[in-house]
């Protein structure tokens, strides 16, 4: 398991979202990679968290990527590559 970014981002109904916070960890990426990897990670992010309705859980894979959101109003958001199942995202997420 490798969690590459944990965002909380605010996602208003039916208006835009806007990243409140992130911590990433892109080490793992080749130096000159890590820019675009980084600019990945901060859409990948605001598409899912503006597509996931307020209270639902979400799971989306893109590539080796996946993305777990949990929207409470404002969408809290994993992004790696994960061996462990989703109950385990959402239960992080829930706190």
């Amino acid at each position: 398991m490798k969690i590459y970014s944990l965002s909380i981002i605010l996602a208003p109904p039916a208006k835009a979202c806007t990243t409140l916070s992130t911590a990433s960890d892109l080490s793992s990426f080749p130096f000159y990679q890590r820019g675009s990897v980084a600019e990945f990670v901060a859409f990948f992010s605001k598409t899912i968290a503006e597509r996931t309705p307020q209270g639902q859980r979400q799971s989306v894979q893109e590539n080796a990527y996946t993305a777990h959101v949990y929207n409470r109003g404002g969408a809290e958001q994993l992004v790696g590559q994960f061996v462990l199942s989703r109950l385990w995202c959402y239960v992080c997420l829930e706190h």
